[in-house]
C-alpha cells in the first residue's frame, strides 16, 4: 500500500488530504467487504502526529470489532483514536476507529459493522 507521508498532520488533516484522492465512497455493506476469509494488509495511524503508521493484517471480525495482528515487535502506539486503511486489492477502505483492547498480540478496534 502506498500512502503519502503524514508529516506532522493530525488524523483529521491527514484524512482530508487522502479522501480527496478517491472519487467514490462506499458506505454500506461494510461487513460484506471486510469480513471475509481473505487476509488483508492494513496500515493504522495513531493520533500521535509523529506516527508514520504501522503495518497490520486484518485478522478477523466480531460483532462490533475488527481484529488486527502485526508482525512488528513492541508496538507501543496509543490507538485510542486511530485512522485505518485496509487494502482490499481492488479497493481501499479508510475509516476512523477506537481501540477496545489487546489480547495475545491481537488488537480489537471498534468499528460499526451494521446500521
Amino acid at each position: 500500500m502506498m500512502l503519502p507521508m503524514r508529516g506532522t498532520l493530525s488524523l483529521v488533516e491527514y484524512y482530508e488530504i487522502i479522501i480527496g484522492e478517491f472519487r467514490d465512497g462506499i458506505f454500506d455493506k461494510i461487513p460484506d467487504i471486510l469480513c471475509t476469509d481473505k487476509r488483508c494488509d492494513a496500515v493504522i495511524f495513531s493520533a500521535d502526529e509523529m506516527d508514520g503508521g504501522t503495518h497490520f493484517y486484518l485478522d478477523g471480525c466480531e460483532t462490533d470489532s475488527l481484529i488486527f495482528r502485526s508482525n512488528a515487535l513492541g508496538i507501543e502506539e496509543d490507538y485510542k483514536k486511530s485512522l485505518i486503511f485496509i487494502d482490499q486489492g481492488d479497493a481501499i477502505c479508510m475509516f476512523f476507529s477506537d481501540f477496545k483492547y489487546l489480547f495475545k498480540g491481537r488488537y480489537w478496534l471498534f468499528v460499526r459493522l451494521s446500521g
